[in-house]
């Protein structure tokens, strides 16, 4: 991927969860809803309530609708914990493996094609 500071393509450096969230939203255009949701708390749903996640102040402010749109499309996912107290975490600093990276950009194909 490439930093925000300089242009530079690294195809050797390593890609946080964080960085992958900002990219696939604004590569499907999601940019401006993305920036709507900033500063709001990060939530997924568990049993059809909504979680807020337990590091959500790892995520700036500014980023937040990134992350949330990435879950909200499936396109990432936030790890549960539903004992004793249920809690989510979605590890924004954690870096992607090949394996997550595959499937991430197979669910980002579904929605690019599906036109969104």
């Amino acid at each position: 991927m490439m930093g925000a500071a300089a242009p530079i393509f690294d195809p050797g450096a390593s890609s946080t969860r964080l960085q992958i969230a900002v990219a696939l939203v604004r590569a499907l255009g999601l940019d401006q809803d993305a920036r709507a949701l900033a500063g709001t708390i990060v939530t997924v749903r568990y049993n059809g309530l909504p979680l807020p996640l337990a590091d959500n102040a790892q995520i700036p402010p500014e980023l937040r609708g990134y992350v949330q749109l990435a879950l909200d499309l499936g396109l990432l996912s936030a790890t549960i914990t539903p004992l004793p107290t249920p809690h989510a975490t979605f590890h924004p600093s954690g870096t992607v493996t090949r394996a997550v990276m595959a499937q991430t950009l197979v669910r980002y194909r579904a929605h690019f094609t599906a036109g969104f």
